[in-house]
C-alpha cells in the first residue's frame, strides 16, 4: 500500500497505474490470503478507475478485471451477482473472437450454474464455444454440452466433432468419464449390445482397470 501511495502522489489516484496496483492487491488477497471479499473490493476499485479513464470492455485490462471479479464472486457463492457480469463479458468475447483468451475455468463454473438454473440453451452455447477451441476441449465439456442438448425443448443439431461419441472414439478412447456417460445415456437406454461390446474391447485394451460391474445389458 505504501508503494501505491507513492505512485498515486506522482500520477494521481485515478490513473490507470493505480488500477493495476489495485488488481495486484486483489490477486494477493485472492490467491495468497484467500480473502475473497477483500479481493472483490480491490478489483471493483480497479474497475472503477478503468471506467473513469474510459477504458472499453474490449480492452484486455478491463475484461480481464471483470473476469477476475466473476471468479471472486463465485468463490463467495454470489452467483446471481456474477451472472450478469459474466453474460456481459462473454458476449463481448464471442463478438470479438476472444473466447480462447478467457478464463476457461470461470466459464465452466458458469456453465454448471446455468444448468442448475435450467438455462440449458445458454449453457450449451458456452460449452460449444469451448469445444471449437482445441486448447479448451475437455471430456467434461463434451458431457456438459450433451447434457444440455438432451434437456432443450428441441434438441439442436451438432456436427459430429461436437458429440460425446466423437470425443470418446476419436479424442479420448478409454476415458473413464466419457465411457461411463455414454454407457448410461446411449447404451443402456436402447440395449445397444454391439456398441457395448465395442466399448468393452476398447476399454479392455486401453483401460483394463475400468469397472463394468454396475452395467446390465
Amino acid at each position: 500500500l505504501r508503494s501505491m501511495e507513492v505512485k498515486a502522489n506522482a500520477v494521481g489516484w485515478q490513473n490507470e497505474v493505480i488500477a493495476s496496483c489495485y488488481m495486484n492487491l486483489g490477486s494477493l488477497e485472492f490467491y495468497t490470503r484467500k480473502n475473497y471479499k477483500k479481493a472483490e473490493d480491490y478489483t471493483r476499485k480497479a474497475i472503477e478507475i478503468l471506467e473513469l479513464n474510459e477504458v472499453k470492455l474490449e480492452q484486455n485490462e478491463m475484461w480481464q478485471a471483470q473476469e477476475n471479479l466473476i471468479l471472486m464472486l463465485i468463490c463467495q457463492n454470489k452467483w446471481e451477482e456474477a451472472l450478469p457480469i459474466f453474460r456481459f463479458v462473454f458476449t463481448m468475447l464471442q463478438r470479438e473472437n476472444k473466447v480462447m483468451q478467457g478464463a476457461s475455468s470461470v466459464h465452466k463454473e458458469m456453465i454448471r450454474y446455468l444448468i442448475s438454473k435450467e438455462l440449458y440453451e445458454e449453457a450449451a452455447n458456452i460449452a460449444q464455444c469451448h469445444l471449437r477451441i482445441q486448447a479448451f476441449q475437455q471430456p467434461n465439456v463434451y458431457i456438459l454440452l450433451d447434457y444440455c442438448d438432451k434437456r432443450c425443448q428441441s434438441r439442436p443439431y451438432r456436427p459430429q466433432e461436437l458429440t460425446v461419441t466423437y470425443a470418446l472414439e476419436e479424442l479420448w478412447p478409454g476415458n473413464n468419464e466419457l465411457t461411463d456417460y455414454v454407457v448410461q445415456n446411449y447404451v443402456l437406454p436402447v440395449n445397444d449390445v454391439d456398441l457395448f461390446m465395442k466399448m468393452l474391447r476398447t476399454m479392455d485394451k486401453l483401460n483394463p482397470e475400468f469397472k463394468w460391474t454396475s452395467y446390465k445389458i
